[in-house]
Formats: C-alpha cells, sequence, structure tokens
C-alpha cells in the first residue's frame, strides 16, 4: 500500500491537516517580505550633483539656476565654472562648457526619507553596487535552494525549517543595522538563502501532509499567501520611510513562527522513507497592483489546473505572458497606461505558471529527493532572480528592454514545458525506480506481462475471467 492511499484511507485534509497547514503557509508572508524588500531598500529617488556653494540643500532648484549649473539631461555631473554671486544672478555668462563629476549628491526625499542607495551614494558610478546587491540576494536563494533542500532530505523537514528561521531572524535585523554596504549586502545574501529554508520546507511539508486530491489546493493556497506577503511589503513601506527601521520591521513578525516548534510535525512522507521601477506612475501603486494580480492568477489555478493538466496549463500561461511583455514593443511610450496594463497581463500569466511549476515539480520527484529536487529546481530558477538587478538597468537605454527580454524567455519556456510527463490523476512516485519510470510508456511486454500477472491472481482467487 502507497502513502496516497494510506492518506486516502486516514482522511486526505482532515481537521489536524487543515490546521497545520494554515500555520504553514503564514512563513511564506515573511519570505515575501524579504525577497520583495529590496524594492524599497535600495529605492533610488531622484538626485542631482550637490553644487560648490550649496551646504544642506534640498533637492528643489530653480529652472534658471538648473540651466546654469547642468549640462541637459546629466545628473552625475556639473559645469566647472566659478559660483560667484554674479553668475548665479546670470549677470556673468558661462566662459566654459567643462563639467565635473560629483562627488556628493542631494536627493529628493519626498517618498523615502532615506535608503541604502542615498546613505551610500549608490548612484551615477556607483549604480552597479545597488545591482550587485539585489543580485547576491538572489544568489543567496540559489545557494538556501541547495543548501536547505539536501538539508531536508537528510536531517529532516522540521529541523532544516527552524535552522532556516533563526538564521533569517538574525540577519535579518543585522542587515537592519549594518554599518557599511559590504555587511548589509553578506547580511541580505544570508537572508536570501533562509528563504528558501523556510518556503520550501513548508511547502513540501504542506504537500505532504494532505491527500492527492487535495494537492492543487494546498500548492496554491501557499502561494497566496506569498501573494499576500508581496502586497503587506508595499503597507510598511508606506508607512515606514527610514529603510534600516523598514528592514527590522519585515524580520520581526518572524518571532512569531518560533513556536511551531512545538506544533508542526516533520514531513510525514519523510517519516515513511527517511521590475515595477520601470514601469512610470506610482511605485507604491504598481508595487500593490503587481502583488494584487497574484491573487486571481492562482484562484484561475484552482479551476484549471485539476481540469487541463499540469503541463498544458504551464506552458499556456506561459505563452500568454510572453505574448503580453512582447507586445510593449509596440506601445507609444507616452500611452503609460497601456505598457503597465501588458505588464500585469504578462504578471498575471507568469504567477499561474509560477503556481503551477511549484505543483508541478513537486509530483514530479520521487519522495526520497523531493526536497532535493524542489530546492534543485528553484536554485536554477534564481540565475533569473540574479541577473534581474542587471536586466532592469537595460530600462535606462530602452524602456521597454526589460520586459521584451522576459518575453522572448518566457515563450521560450512555454514551448519547453510541452517535454515534461503529465501528473494530473497520477499518485507522486515514492522510490527513485518511481521517478525513473515516471512518464514513460509501458513496452508491450510488461503490459502483457501485467495483464498475464492479473488474470493468474484472479484465477487464484476463484475469479477467472
Amino acid at each position: 500500500m502507497g502513502y496516497d492511499d494510506v492518506i486516502t484511507h486516514l482522511g486526505e485534509f482532515g481537521p489536524y491537516q487543515k490546521r497545520i497547514y494554515y500555520l504553514l503557509c503564514l512563513p511564506a508572508i515573511v519570505c515575501a517580505f524579504h525577497k520583495l524588500a529590496g524594492v524599497f531598500l535600495l529605492a533610488k529617488p531622484d538626485f542631482r550633483c550637490a553644487l560648490p556653494y550649496e551646504n544642506g540643500s534640498t533637492y528643489e532648484l530653480s529652472p534658471h539656476l538648473w540651466n546654469l549649473s547642468y549640462p541637459p539631461n546629466e545628473r552625475c555631473s556639473y559645469y566647472d565654472v566659478d559660483y560667484t554671486e554674479e553668475y548665479l544672478n546670470g549677470s556673468i555668462p558661462r566662459s566654459s562648457n567643462e563639467t565635473k563629476t560629483c562627488s556628493s549628491y542631494v536627493y529628493d526625499r519626498s517618498k523615502y526619507l532615506n535608503s541604502a542607495v542615498t546613505e551610500w551614494d549608490m548612484v551615477c558610478s556607483r549604480s552597479l553596487l545597488s545591482a550587485t546587491s539585489d543580485s547576491l540576494f538572489m544568489l543567496g536563494v540559489l545557494l538556501g535552494s541547495f543548501i536547505f533542500g539536501q538539508m531536508s532530505d537528510k536531517l529532516g523537514r522540521k529541523p532544516t525549517f527552524f535552522a532556516s528561521l533563526v538564521l533569517q531572524l538574525i540577519f535579518g535585523v543585522l542587515a537592519g543595522v549594518a554599518p557599511e554596504y559590504f555587511s548589509y549586502t553578506i547580511s541580505r545574501l544570508i537572508v536570501g538563502a533562509t528563504t528558501s529554508g523556510v518556503f520550501l520546507v513548508a511547502y513540501v511539508i504542506a504537500l505532504e501532509m494532505v491527500g492527492s486530491s487535495y494537492r492543487l489546493f494546498a500548492g496554491v493556497a501557499m502561494q497566496m499567501f506569498f501573494s499576500v506577503g508581496f502586497m503587506l511589503t508595499a503597507g510598511f513601506a508606506y508607512f515606514i520611510h527610514d529603510w534600516r527601521w523598514l528592514q527590522i520591521a519585515l524580520t520581526l513578525p518572524g518571532l512569531l513562527f518560533l513556536c511551531y516548534y512545538w506544533i508542526v510535525p516533520d514531513g510525514v512522507y519523510y517519516g515513511l522513507s527517511w521590475n515595477t521601477n520601470n514601469l512610470g506612475g506610482n511605485q507604491l501603486v504598481n508595487f500593490m497592483i503587481s502583488g494584487g494580480v497574484e491573487i486571481p492568477g492562482y484562484v484561475l489555478l484552482l479551476f484549471t489546473l485539476n481540469r487541463w493538466g499540469r503541463r498544458s496549463i504551464l506552458c499556456g500561461t506561459m505563452m500568454v505572458a510572453g505574448v503580453s511583455l512582447l507586445a510593449t514593443i509596440f506601445v507609444p511610450s507616452d500611452m503609460n497606461w497601456l505598457i503597465i496594463a501588458c505588464a500585469m497581463i504578462g504578471k498575471l500569466a507568469i504567477t499561474s505558471s509560477y503556481g503551477t511549476i511549484y505543483i508541478f515539480s513537486a509530483e514530479q520527484f520521487p519522495t526520497v529527493v523531493r526536497n532535493v529536487g524542489l530546492g534543485a529546481s528553484s536554485m536554477v530558477a534564481r540565475v533569473g532572480g540574479i541577473l534581474a538587478p542587471y536586466l532592469k538597468l537595460l530600462g535606462e537605454i530602452w524602456r521597454p528592454l526589460p520586459l521584451i527580454i522576459c518575453g522572448a524567455l518566457s515563450l521560450t519556456a512555454g514551448l519547453l514545458s510541452l517535454l515534461l510527463p503529465e501528473t494530473l490523476n497520477k499518485p507522486m512516485p515514492e522510490t527513485i525506480e518511481d521517478g525513473e519510470n515516471f512518464g514513460k510508456k509501458p513496452a508491450p511486454q510488461e503490459t502483457a506481462e501485467e495483464g498475464g500477472t492479473q488474470e493468474l491472481s484472479g484465477m487464484l482467487n476463484g475469479k477467472s475471467s
């Protein structure tokens, strides 16, 4: 009797399973906090060079002084002139067009009191530092997928979950009090690694403790909790404008999950087996919309995934995402609302594919290596996350370029997904041998042998056909 048969006999989603399941969904909210916090921690407001005569000036500058001080469309240099009172009054014409590189900056603090970017001047020639910090966070997510995936299958789901959680709390706070760029970036890298340990392990425990008929709901609903965290991140950023306090505030809710140690069991299977910134408009509103469109994306899966199959949904949603993002090529630059609409349609579709791929992947791998397999898949996915901060910089060359690249990759991935075996209405493999045979069509000889075995069994039981 297989594990799915045992669960079906005992109850696929009873009161105890529901209670534990919903408790396991809550950490997904905090993981979303950490994964999306970089949008606000590394926010880059409008800025300009601080001029030699200025001392503690605000960002605002009269058009007259702006034209006298800066070259057109240039924020990283200023005219090398003698800033006398006569010059600033415009009575002395500029004698040279030579410029000097900025040594300090003045930031627009109307939206953000400060951010890591403004505190450490990660603009102009130092702008790559911001992208690198974001990229290294995703490198941490990649490493965590591999490290905690291995730990989970070797040491157990529960110890891995709590080790990840404790590390997340410690280094989340350290990132908020970091005195300089290097310690901040390393702390965020470790936090990124722990999000894989917390989320992936909770996800696997949740899917393993429910019956096959509830596995779709269990996988999709947990992703919805991540979307709730997505939107709540914008709420935190709306009220907390200091990046250090924001980082700490997004970390501390994780303390609540330490009490799970006495509530959440180890995995049942394990016991048996051993770019919103480049869209224009208000950044907080765009961020909220981007999180909000995830909910209908996941709801769509509840009505379609068990009817049309994992593979067809994955392929279809990736194709829709690709087409909608590529459509931005043909949208005039002054129609900002249409660019946002295309991007949000792409986000909705890619959310559905994201929810599908987690369930699809978990059903592909056998029990004994499920966490390793899911972790390895997540690790490969993080390559995109590592490159994303640099991809965002391409928007400064041509605004739709990041969306076009993502659209082309989405179309390619959608077509490649057709190579995977369908898992709908099939029991999850439990052993390595089950995994190797999963999706293969039985050879004619094997089919004949199975038929003969069934006939012999029927004869022995007095039920000859």
